[in-house]
């Protein structure tokens, strides 16, 4: 676990990927940097860094990937990457030009080319879906730097942390207003309440995203509201 005052230390460079911090909120200050409005839909989303904005000792700012380098990103809003799902895994790698395979347990990592006008695959790495550590790269096709890293990570990663956390709208019990019953953290950081259906990344939540939730609204009682999962 790496604590929120321990990032400040960390020091990324371009082509390093990171992932966006899960409580990013619109209106906040992180390390004398104002986090903006449409930086809190990246929350957990993973990006590369493609430009050092700022980098001194006491600042590091950098433009990211994920949002095609539009936001500045401070050291603060962003973590190394210590695991990884199934799918961003998979996403992760075809971006870096290789194919994949899959079947129920098992993802197949290839390399293809050309040779006089026909091409050919040959397999670079296999790694087992459902155990931790699981990898077979017992063969001679060239594997870069990047794709050892991302499947290092991937092997080290929890066999219960490769699926996405389920997600939930979190409904109040017995409002007047049925319509507008579901709990949502507005732009200023402000509770109020939604509709059901809302798409807005405010008004879904994971478990862990509740803990953190109960302890910035002692007034509410989470374990009191209804969780109705998003299945789309």
């Amino acid at each position: 676990m790496i604590l929120q005052g321990e990032l400040n230390n960390m020091n990324y460079k371009i082509g390093d990927r990171v992932r966006v911090i899960d409580d990013i909120r619109y209106g906040l200050i992180y390390n004398n940097l104002l986090s903006v409005e449409g930086q809190e839909k990246y929350r957990n989303r993973i990006g590369e860094v493609i430009e050092l904005e700022e980098n001194t000792e006491d600042r590091k700012l950098y433009r990211l990937s994920v949002d095609n380098g539009i936001h500045i990103w401070d050291t603060d809003m962003l973590e190394p990457i210590t695991d990884i799902t199934t799918e961003e895994f998979i996403e992760e790698v075809k971006k870096l030009g290789y194919e994949i395979r899959r079947n129920f347990n098992t993802i197949f990592i290839d390399t293809s080319f050309m040779d006089k006008g026909d091409k050919y695959t040959e397999l670079v790495a296999e790694i087992i879906i459902d155990e931790a550590y699981s990898v077979n790269t017992t063969t001679d096709a060239p594997m870069t730097k990047r794709l050892y890293s991302l499947i290092d990570c991937y092997a080290r990663t929890y066999v219960n942390k490769r699926e996405p956390e389920k997600v939930f709208m979190l409904r109040f019990p017995n409002v007047d207003n049925c319509n507008y019953n579901y709990f949502r953290v507005d732009s200023s950081g402000y509770w109020d309440r939604c509709k059901g259906g809302s798409t807005s990344k405010d008004s879904r939540f994971t478990e862990s995203e509740i803990v953190k939730l109960q302890e910035e609204f002692p007034e509410i009682n989470f374990n009191k509201l209804e969780r109705v999962e998003i299945t789309q």
